[in-house]
C-alpha cells in the first residue's frame, strides 16, 4: 500500500503494485511489477551500445525458465552484447537499475513484456524487438541471433561464426539421441500442453528438425483475444510440416486435464 510504503522510502528502495490478489494470473502480475518499477524506481540513465534488456520470461511459469534465460545470456553475450536478463542474477536491484541504461529490450513473447517495452520506450527511448518465445533448438536460435543482429548493426563475420559454433555443438549433441527417438517413439504424432510462448519454442522445434507432427497443441495462459491470431499463425504457418496442429485455448487446467484425456482417446 503506498500509505504504507511511503514511510519507508528515504531509509530502503522500495516499490508497492496497487492490486488485488484476485485481479489476475503471474502473467498479470509481471507486468503489474514492471509498471511499477517504471514508475516509482527507474530514472534516466546513458544508453551504453550493445546493453539488451530480455522480457516476456515469467519466472517459474515453467521447469526451465531459469536455465532459458542463462543459455540465451550466454549465446548472445558471444555476440559481445552485454545482456541483462534481470532475474535469476546477483545484484537484481542494480539489474532494475540499469534496465534504462539498455540499447534494446528484446521480448520473448508474442503478448506478455510488450506493453513493458512499449512504456519503457515511450519513457527512455528505448526501441524494442519482438520475439514470439524462448527460442528452442538450433534454427531457432539462429534466426533470433539474426533478427538481433540486424536491429543492433553486428558484424555479420562474427554472427555467422557464433552461430556455426552453436549449431554444431546443438547437433553433436542431438546426435546422441537421435536413434533412441526414432526406436523409443516410432509415431510420429505429438500433443503439446503448455504457456503459448513454451508450445510455440517446443512444437516448432519437434516439428521443424526432429520430424514429429503437431496433432494438437493446448494453450494455457490466458491470452488477450486480439493476439490468439497471432500465435495459431505461429503454431500453423511458421511449422514446417504438412500436418498443421488444431489449436485450443485454455487456461483451466481442470479443463485442460479434461481435454487432454480427450484428445489422447
Amino acid at each position: 500500500m503506498e500509505s504504507v510504503v511511503k514511510d519507508f522510502k528515504e531509509e530502503v528502495p522500495i516499490i508497492y503494485v496497487k492490486m488485488a490478489g484476485f485481479i489476475g494470473n503471474s502473467y498479470d502480475g509481471y507486468e503489474f511489477f514492471f509498471n511499477a518499477v517504471i514508475d516509482q524506481f527507474l530514472t534516466p540513465l546513458p544508453i551504453k551500445k550493445g546493453r539488451v534488456n530480455i522480457l516476456g520470461v515469467v519466472p517459474y511459469q515453467h521447469t526451465n525458465w531459469k536455465g532459458n534465460l542463462r543459455e540465451l545470456k550466454s549465446s548472445l553475450e558471444q555476440l559481445g552484447l552485454e545482456v541483462n536478463i534481470i532475474f535469476t542474477e546477483r545484484n537484481g536491484l542494480e539489474k532494475l537499475k540499469e534496465i534504462p541504461a539498455a540499447e534494446l529490450n528484446l521480448v520473448l513473447s508474442t503478448w506478455n513484456g510488450v506493453k513493458i517495452a512499449e512504456r519503457l520506450q515511450e519513457k527512455f527511448g528505448t526501441p524494442y524487438l519482438a520475439h514470439p518465445n524462448v527460442p528452442g533448438g538450433g534454427k531457432q536460435t539462429s534466426s533470433l541471433i539474426k533478427e538481433l543482429a540486424g536491429r543492433l548493426g553486428l558484424s555479420i563475420e562474427k554472427v555467422e561464426k557464433v552461430i556455426a559454433e552453436k549449431e554444431w555443438g546443438t547437433y553433436r549433441f542431438m546426435e546422441y539421441i537421435g536413434d533412441a527417438l526414432a526406436l523409443g517413439l516410432p509415431r510420429p504424432y505429438i500433443a503439446v500442453v503448455a504457456d503459448s510462448g513454451t508450445a510455440i519454442g517446443i512444437t516448432k522445434f519437434l516439428a521443424n528438425e526432429l520430424g514429429y507432427l503437431p496433432e494438437v497443441v493446448m494453450v494455457t495462459d490466458n491470452l488477450p483475444e486480439e493476439v490468439r491470431p497471432k500465435i495459431i499463425r505461429e503454431l500453423t504457418e511458421n511449422v514446417e510440416s504438412p500436418f498443421k496442429p488444431e489449436v485450443i485455448f485454455e487456461a483451466d487446467y481442470f479443463k485442460v486435464g479434461r481435454a487432454s484425456k480427450k484428445e489422447a482417446t
